[in-house]
C-alpha cells in the first residue's frame, strides 16, 4: 500500500450462523463496512492520508482475528538535483537549507505511488514537521521563532529589469489536521523575491502567497520596498483538496510605469502599478516552499505541514 490515502477489502469466511464483529485499532484506518453481522462478509475499510509518508502499521481485528494493513513510504527523490522538467518546469533551483538533514523537506514524487499531480506524472512535495526548525546551521531559525524548508530558483547572471516575467505554479493543500494553526503566526508558500543580479544576498520580497488563519489562500503585496504590508488580498476561501493555479505577471522596472499582477485560476486578482525594482540591472526569482514565522504567537500547536506544486513555467518577454 502506498503512502497516500486509499482503500482495501478483506474477505471472512465463517459458517452461516456464527456472529462476528469487526473493529480498527488505528485512527488511520476506518472500516466503512458493518461492524458486526452473521455468517462470509467483505469487510471494507479506508487509510487515511500518511502526511509524513514515513511507513506505519495498523491492524483490523475482525471475528476475533487480526488484519495487519502497511502503509509504505515511496521512493522519490530530492528538489535539488538536475532541472526536473516536468514538476518544475526545467528550473534550476536550489536550497539554503540542509537537504540531507531533512531528506523529505522537497521531494520530487509520482503519480504512480497516489500523489496528487497536474500534469505529467509528477510534482514536488513540500513537508516540515512540528518540531522542526534547524534546516542549516548558517539560519538558527529555532532562535528567530520561525521554521521553514523551501528551494529557490537558480537565476543568478540574469536581469529583468525592463522585462515582463511571468510565473505559473499550481498548488495543491492536501486534507490535513491543521495546516497553519490560528493566531498572530504567519504562513507562506510562495514567494517572488528581487535581488542584484549577481548575488545571492540583499534584496527582499515583492509579494507572497500566503494561507490565512481560517485557511484561506491570500496575496500579500508590500509598501515599497519594505516589508511593510501594502495590502492582502483573499483569493480563495479555501484551498484544500484541489488544485490552485496562480500566476504573477510583473513588469520589471524601477520606473512608475512597473506593475504587479496575480491570477488565480485565471481571475485577474492583483493589479498595483509601481515600480518593482529597487535599482536597476536587479532580478526578480521563484521561492517555494513552506516558511513559518512568528511560531510562539500561534494559539493552537504546529502539526506536519505539507503542500504540493506543479506545472511550474516562467516565460520572460
Amino acid at each position: 500500500m502506498s503512502g497516500l490515502a486509499g482503500s482495501g477489502t478483506s474477505r471472512l469466511t465463517t459458517g452461516g450462523n456464527c456472529t462476528w464483529t469487526a473493529s480498527s485499532q488505528a485512527s488511520w484506518l476506518t472500516i466503512t463496512s458493518a461492524l458486526s453481522g452473521t455468517g462470509s462478509a467483505d469487510i471494507a475499510y479506508n487509510i487515511g492520508y500518511n502526511l509524513t509518508l514515513a511507513t506505519r502499521t495498523g491492524t483490523l481485528t475482525v471475528g476475533g482475528q487480526t488484519l495487519t494493513v502497511t502503509q509504505a513510504s515511496p521512493a522519490a527523490a530530492g528538489c535539488g538535483g538536475a532541472p526536473d522538467a516536468d514538476a518544475l518546469g526545467g528550473l534550476p533551483f536550489v536550497t539554503f537549507l540542509n537537504p540531507a538533514l531533512f531528506s523529505y523537506g522537497c521531494q520530487i514524487v509520482s503519480v504512480s505511488d497516489g500523489h496528487p499531480v497536474h500534469d505529467g506524472v509528477k510534482s514536488a512535495r513540500f513537508e516540515l514537521r512540528a518540531g522542526e526548525c534547524e534546516s542549516s546551521a548558517a539560519y538558527p531559525d529555532c532562535q528567530t521563532d520561525r521554521s521553514r524548508y523551501q528551494i529557490n530558483e537558480n537565476n543568478r547572471g540574469e536581469s529583468n529589469d525592463g522585462r515582463i516575467v511571468s510565473y505559473e505554479e499550481w498548488i495543491y493543500v492536501p486534507p490535513q489536521p491543521r495546516f497553519r494553526p490560528r493566531g498572530g503566526n504567519i504562513l507562506f508558500l510562495n514567494e517572488i523575491l528581487y535581488r542584484p543580479a549577481d548575488s545571492e544576498t540583499g534584496g527582499g520580497v515583492l509579494g507572497y502567497v500566503e494561507v490565512g488563519q481560517n485557511g484561506q489562500l491570500m496575496i500579500r503585496t508590500h509598501r515599497g520596498f519594505t516589508f511593510d504590508i501594502d495590502r492582502q488580498y483573499t483569493v480563495l476561501t479555501n484551498p484544500v483538496g484541489t488544485w490552485t493555479k496562480v500566476v504573477w505577471e510583473i513588469k520589471s522596472t524601477t520606473q512608475a510605469d512597473g506593475y504587479i499582477r496575480v491570477y488565480v485560476n485565471d481571475a485577474l486578482m492583483v493589479d498595483e502599478t509601481k515600480p518593482t525594482l529597487p535599482n536597476a540591472g536587479w532580478r526578480h526569482m521563484l521561492l517555494l516552499g513552506i516558511y513559518n514565522a512568528f511560531r510562539s504567537n500561534a494559539t493552537e500547536p504546529y502539526d506536519t505541514q505539507v503542500v504540493y506544486f506543479d506545472g511550474i513555467r516562467k516565460t520572460i518577454r
